[in-house]
């Protein structure tokens, strides 16, 4: 049977997260970047999609990290872990 939702990527209609779910994972990161495990600080972060916001990935808790923006901005549309072994 053919299902057109196999061929279709339904995105979240939120892309940013909020404030304080940033803040929450950053202090659940104990302040370190997700990708370069370093110390990070709050002007130097931003939060990232785990599964990317491109292929479906909900803005929600489970699927946010907060990784140096360098990184952030070299990823786009990767996944972390993809990302990582570049």
């Amino acid at each position: 049977d053919f299902n057109p939702l196999d061929y279709i990527i339904v995105k979240d209609k939120t892309r940013a997260f909020p404030r304080w779910m940033k803040e929450f994972a950053l202090s659940q990161q104990n302040f370190k970047c997700l990708i370069d495990k370093l110390p990070l600080k709050w002007e130097d972060a931003e939060a990232g999609h785990i599964i990317a916001h491109a292929e479906g990935g909900k803005t929600t808790m489970e699927n946010c990290a907060m990784i140096r923006k360098i990184h952030n901005q070299k990823m786009v549309g990767l996944r972390r872990k993809y990302y990582i072994f570049l």
